[in-house]
């Protein structure tokens, strides 16, 4: 078989960029941290609701003896002991514990929404950047073609001059185009790392080593009944963000309005 071209690497389907993007990739376990991070946000906020218990033991001795081997030693020390329970319960907060609890939910809709959108805008980045270097390998192959056969015949034209059978204008203009493919290849190359070092971004890798994509996805087809563009636009990441970003506004408004009322 021919050998590797030189940009070559480790050859990676589709499906295994989506399994390792979906693992790797840093904006995405980001925005996964932050929903975790307000699930224990919300499990926090209903322990307002719960009464606040307090504990305390004490032991000691007292005597006329201000040492410590005094303290220990000397019988004439009493020695005394104290244990104490409380419990308090707030009847009333000025519905603050209430809006608390509303704005963690209001958090966790927004962190899932903002998750939704990292899931959607890394499916489109990884679809670009995976048929931008499959594009970029075939069009070097093409172009890396296309400049040996232009030397191939710049060398033609240039025995055919040397033999007089064709002019120097033919021989400038067979060097010219085999310069300007060799250009073409050269930018081919340039444009072909840097493919590859945004899908091996995406992929969540920190050594950046050359890969080769290889194969292709299925693209959903579309059905032949009209989609519900106005159900579809509500159901938007985008959309689900402002309707959380609005949740925690109100929430905020009923916290801030409850320091003006009563704590019980």
């Amino acid at each position: 078989g021919l050998p590797a071209p030189q940009w070559a690497g480790e050859v990676i389907t589709w499906d295994a960029c989506v399994k390792e993007a979906s693992t790797h990739n840093l904006d995405l376990l980001s925005a996964e941290q932050s929903v975790k991070a307000s699930e224990n946000s919300k499990l926090a906020s209903l322990g307002q609701f719960l009464p606040q218990i307090t504990f305390d033991a004490s032991l000691g001795r007292k005597g006329f003896d201000n040492s410590i081997e005094g303290a220990l030693s000397d019988p004439n020390y009493q020695s005394n002991a104290g244990l104490s329970l409380s419990a308090q319960e707030n009847i009333f907060s000025g519905f603050k514990d209430i809006a608390s609890v509303d704005t963690s939910n209001a958090q966790l809709d927004l962190a899932k929404a903002q998750l939704a959108q990292a899931k959607s805008q890394l499916s489109h980045d990884l679809k670009v950047a995976f048929y931008t270097l499959l594009y970029s390998q075939k069009q070097i192959d093409l172009l890396q073609t296309i400049a040996d056969r232009n030397k191939a015949n710049q060398d033609l034209v240039e025995m055919n001059f040397k033999g007089g059978t064709d002019n120097k204008g033919s021989l400038l203009q067979a060097q010219a185009t085999y310069q300007e493919s060799v250009f073409e290849v050269d930018q081919a190359k340039r444009a072909l790392s840097v493919a590859q070092r945004t899908l091996s971004q995406l992929l969540g890798r920190i050594q950046l080593d050359p890969i080769e994509v290889g194969g292709d996805f299925d693209v959903p087809q579309l059905s032949d009944s009209k989609p519900d563009f106005k159900s579809l636009t509500f159901q938007t990441p985008a959309h689900l963000q402002s309707l959380a970003q609005l949740h925690l506004s109100e929430s905020s408004y009923t916290s801030e309005r409850g320091n003006f009322l009563p704590t019980l």
